[in-house]
C-alpha cells in the first residue's frame, strides 16, 4: 500500500511537470498588426528640415510607436517616433524632393505604409518684414524673396509681392497688377514689374509652421499663370494669419515658389496708422527654380512626365 501511494504521488508530480513544460513552450500571442496611419502632410521648416504630421489609425490596434521612411539620394532612411503623430526630419538638402511615408507599430508588428508625400525643404526668410503704405515716404512697400529685404519704389522691379493701398484698399500680391504700375507693367522709373501668381491659400494660421499640405502645384509658368491681388478685407477670419502660395515668374521656362503668411494683430492684418500703415509677413522661399512645395503620390501620368522633364533639364 505504501508503494502504491508513492507511485501515485510520483505520477502526479510527473504529470504536473509535463503540463508545466507544455505551458512554457506555448508561444506568446503575437501582437496585433495595426492599420496604416492616414493624412500624412508636410511643411518646410527651413532649408534643411521638413516637418511631418499624420493621424493615428481610427480603427484596429493602438500604435505604440511610428516609423518614418524617406529617401536621401538612393539611400532609404528611417526615423522612429516613440510618442505623438508628428516629427521634424533634419539634415536634408535644399531644393531636393524627398519621398516620405510612415508606418504604425504595435510592438514588433508594423502596418503597411501610409500614402506617400513628396516634399522639398525651403529657405525660411528670417527677420521682420513690414510692407508699408504707398503713402510712406521713408519705408518700402515691396518684398524681394531673393534679396530677403523690403524695397522702395525705385527698386520696384525687384519686388516679388507688394502691399497696395493706393485706392484705399488693402491688397497684397503681384506688383504687375498693382496700383504702382501703368498699363505697360512699368514703374515710374520705366522698369518692368515682377509678375507673380497667387495660388492655394490658407486661413486661420498663426505661422508658416502651421501650414501643412499635400497639394500638388503646377510649375509651368505659361499654363494658367494668372496675376492677381488679394483683398485682405475679404479674408473671413481676421484674428489669425492668412497664408498663400506664390509663383514668381523668372522667365518663360522658370518660376520660383514661395509661401507667404500675412500676420494678424489679433483684430486685423493692417497695422500702424496714417501714412505708416503696414502689413507684416513671414516667408518660406524655394531658392532653386521650379521646385514646388508638394507632390501627391502616387503621381498621375501628367505629373510623372512633368517631373521627368524637369530632371532632364537640370
Amino acid at each position: 500500500m505504501r508503494f502504491t501511494k508513492l507511485t501515485l504521488a510520483g505520477m502526479v508530480i510527473i504529470a504536473l511537470g509535463i503540463v508545466g513544460c507544455n505551458e512554457n513552450n506555448n508561444p506568446v500571442n503575437p501582437p496585433v498588426t495595426p492599420n496604416a496611419p492616414t493624412g500624412l502632410m508636410a511643411t518646410s521648416r527651413n532649408s534643411t528640415t521638413v516637418g511631418l504630421k499624420w493621424a493615428a489609425p481610427a480603427t484596429g490596434a493602438v500604435p505604440t510607436s511610428y516609423t518614418v521612411s524617406y529617401t536621401m539620394g538612393s539611400m532609404p532612411m528611417t526615423q522612429d517616433v516613440s510618442t505623438g503623430t508628428s516629427v521634424d526630419i533634419t539634415g536634408l538638402t535644399e531644393g531636393t524632393m524627398y519621398s516620405f511615408t510612415v508606418k504604425a507599430n504595435n510592438g514588433t508588428a508594423s502596418s503597411v505604409a501610409s500614402d506617400t508625400v513628396m516634399w522639398a525643404p525651403a529657405k525660411r526668410l528670417t527677420g521682420t518684414y513690414k510692407l508699408y503704405s504707398s503713402k510712406s515716404s521713408t519705408n518700402g512697400s515691396g518684398l524681394s524673396f531673393s534679396l530677403a529685404s523690403v524695397l522702395k519704389i525705385d527698386q520696384g522691379d525687384k519686388w516679388d509681392i507688394c502691399f497696395d493701398d493706393k485706392d484705399g484698399k488693402s491688397l497684397v500680391g503681384s506688383p504687375g497688377v498693382s496700383g504702382y504700375v501703368d498699363n505697360n507693367y512699368s514703374f515710374p522709373n520705366g522698369k518692368s514689374a515682377k509678375i507673380v501668381a497667387i495660388g492655394r491659400d490658407y486661413l486661420g494660421v498663426n505661422t508658416l509652421d502651421d501650414v501643412y499640405d499635400v497639394q500638388a502645384l503646377n510649375v509651368a509658368p505659361s499654363a494658367g499663370f494668372q496675376e492677381n491681388l488679394k483683398d485682405l478685407s475679404t479674408v473671413p477670419d481676421q484674428t489669425k494669419g492668412y497664408g498663400f502660395v506664390v509663383r514668381s515668374k523668372v522667365d518663360a521656362q522658370n518660376v520660383n515658389f514661395a509661401k507667404v503668411l500675412v500676420k494678424s494683430s489679433g483684430t486685423g492684418f493692417v497695422q500702424g496708422t496714417g501714412n505708416d500703415k503696414y502689413i507684416e509677413v513671414e516667408v518660406s522661399y524655394q531658392t532653386l527654380p521650379n521646385v514646388p512645395y508638394a507632390l501627391v503620390a502616387p503621381l498621375d501620368r501628367i505629373e510623372k512626365d512633368r517631373v521627368a522633364r524637369q530632371q532632364i533639364t537640370r
